[in-house]
């Protein structure tokens, strides 16, 4: 079977406004030129893939509208029409800062329509696994608000989809994202049916957010695990992490489906971290949880693009997650691993191990939640 992958070029046509950095608002000191959340890095990941002819091994899936009534299943329908009405003239700002251009809607709404529909066909086993190439990002939106360059929370919203139509208890999301996933995090901090992990920069964005001690509250006590690294973390980490928590969690939870929040912003020279991955970090953690779902999950596993911020290196990191998803015996080399890994990340150090190991009492809560010993 073939690995789906979701792209339109109209997705790329989103704007964020105009910007400087990460500064929406600019003034004498701070010249204007363009905001860092563009479509510039996807658009060479793509590039890339067709280079490589990687599409070749690819199903393309066409994107649609995603109805109200599907988004709504995770947003404020206020807010909805507030989108919708504002993106019909100028654009605006959807909270928190999170400024968009004219039919941001319409743009958002073909991404999630087309992530669910990514989703329904590996859950049906119509496709082997797949991969959506969307913007804006999502996993920062909160059920009456955008955030942190997100409007509506993509994921939250397919996995909703899915769940529902197919009456499913027991759905991971793993986000990987440098950035913490409040608003994922938010919208499921209660529940038991969706197991929430996320690995991220330890109060890189939003500040003060992500907790290890954050577990999640009433019936979802146990289903939220954050883990949280130092600034200088890198590929050691990652695997340190995946072993000690992911793979454990995961296990302990068997999902029947799993989405990946998979932002590249932990990559070694992006502008909006302070990690030290490569591309063989992102090929690992792919490997890793896509090898994992072939045992719990029967392989049904999507991963949906989040953040990721250098123009240079994006498309590589890319690029090692879809060859894990195809399979074939083909790697293409990260031409920027060498100048990361001189700057460390590739030993694990004891403040790394003594944070990351601040995330086992919630593992602990959640396979006491399912009756396993550790």
């Amino acid at each position: 079977m073939d690995t789906g992958f979701v792209y339109d070029k109209r997705l790329f046509e989103y704007r964020t406004g105009v910007g400087a950095h990460v500064f929406s608002d600019t003034n004498d000191l701070i010249e204007p030129y363009f905001h860092i959340d563009n479509s510039l890095s996807k658009e060479r990941f793509y590039n890339l893939l067709k280079k490589l002819k990687i599409l070749d091994d690819l199903k393309i899936i066409k994107v649609r509208k995603a109805g109200i009534n599907e988004i709504s299943l995770v947003h404020n329908i206020e807010y909805i029409n507030k989108i919708n009405i504002l993106s019909k003239s100028k654009g605006g700002d959807a909270g928190y800062g999170t400024l968009f251009s004219k039919h941001a809607f319409e743009i958002s709404s073909l991404a999630i329509g087309g992530l669910i529909d990514l989703s329904e066909k590996v859950y049906l086993g119509e496709i082997k696994n797949g991969f959506a190439l969307i913007r804006p990002p999502g996993h920062h939106a909160l059920e009456s608000s955008g955030y942190g360059f997100c409007i509506f929370n993509n994921v939250a919203i397919a996995s909703e989809c899915i769940k529902e139509k197919y009456n499913l208890s027991r759905i991971a999301i793993l986000d990987w994202d440098v950035h913490h996933g409040n608003g994922t995090e938010k919208i499921f901090y209660n529940r038991s049916d969706v197991l929430y992990i996320s690995i991220h920069q330890k109060n890189c964005y939003p500040n003060n957010s992500g907790s290890s001690n954050d577990f999640g509250l009433n019936d979802g006590k146990g289903y939220n695990i954050n883990i949280n690294l130092p600034a200088g973390s890198g590929h050691a980490s990652y695997v340190y992490a995946f072993n000690k928590i992911i793979v454990p969690a995961l296990e302990s939870y068997k999902p029947q489906i799993i989405f990946v929040c998979c932002g590249f912003d932990a990559s070694g020279i992006d502008p909006l971290s302070r990690t030290l991955c490569h591309a063989e970090t992102f090929r690992f953690m792919s490997k890793k949880v896509i090898d994992l779902a072939k045992l719990i999950c029967d392989g049904k596993i999507i991963f949906s693009q989040e953040g990721g911020y250098s123009e240079t290196h994006v498309p590589f990191c890319g690029l090692a997650v879809l060859e894990e998803l195809i399979d074939k015996d083909r790697r293409f080399l990260d031409p920027v691993k060498e100048t990361i890994i001189h700057q460390g990340g590739e030993i694990l150090t004891k403040c790394q191990i003594n944070m990351i190991n601040e995330s086992l009492d919630a593992l602990k809560i959640l396979k006491s939640n399912h009756k396993l010993n550790l």
